[in-house]
């Protein structure tokens, strides 16, 4: 399959989904766009109840394109790209909290008109490739225990307070996850209205929450604006 890929691409070279330069559909120097090191992220519900992760990138045009291109456009070929570099981050901070035994990613479970629409759940298909990056360890799995037990607005809609009710006890579990240290993986953060949730549920259930993965932070509004302001 990688050499007809190749002889296809030799006689009808692609263009970069990002800069348009042809002969790959996402070029080297693109990619190396999300080499850099990963950003420490935090988020907090009303509660205070508060949890830390990783990023690969800010949600700049780029990230957003990649994002988009993926999930609107079914550009699968993409996940592979955005994943790697969200293994390495995840890497980093196993070995910063000195973890040492078993890991299970839960993806966030998407709703099924999604679902319908594009024949795939991001999240899932980001875990399993950042799974399978640890080959040498086979403690990293990934389980797709938790499930939407109702209808929920899409939360691109809502703000606020909004997105954290349309979510609340949105979440169940299907079974018990095979390890009980857990990382949570998306695509995007944003409020973290569904990462903190999804934790919850974890958490009534008696799993321990260690984190979680994306490939892209939303800053908030006030800190977008100092963001543009200093660059």
């Amino acid at each position: 399959m990688k050499v007809f890929e190749e002889l296809l691409d030799l006689f009808l070279p692609s263009s970069c989904v990002l800069c348009l330069k042809k002969g790959s559909p996402l070029c080297s120097a693109c990619q190396n766009l999300f080499a850099g090191p990963a950003l420490e992220v935090k988020r907090s519900n009303f509660n205070g109840y508060s949890l830390n992760g990783v990023a690969v990138s800010l949600y700049s045009k780029p990230a957003a394109a990649m994002v988009h291109e993926l999930k609107e456009n079914s550009q699968t070929f993409l996940a592979t790209a955005m994943a790697k570099p969200m293994a390495k981050a995840l890497a980093v901070a196993l070995a910063k909290d000195n973890v040492s035994g078993s890991v299970t990613l839960v993806p966030m479970p998407s709703k099924k008109s999604s679902f319908q629409k594009r024949g795939f759940n991001q999240s899932q298909l980001l875990a399993k490739i950042v799974s399978s990056q640890f080959r040498n360890h086979k403690k990293i799995r990934v389980d797709n225990c938790l499930k939407l037990n109702r209808k929920v607005l899409d939360q691109a809609t809502q703000i606020g307070a909004a997105r954290r009710e349309n979510l609340f006890e949105a979440f169940s579990l299907v079974r018990s996850p095979q390890a009980r240290d857990i990382w949570l993986v998306d695509d995007v953060v944003t409020t973290g209205a569904t990462l903190l949730e999804a934790a919850r549920c974890l958490s009534v259930a008696g799993f321990k929450v260690r984190g979680f993965l994306v490939f892209a932070e939303t800053l908030p509004k006030n800190q977008q604006k100092v963001t543009a302001g200093a660059s």
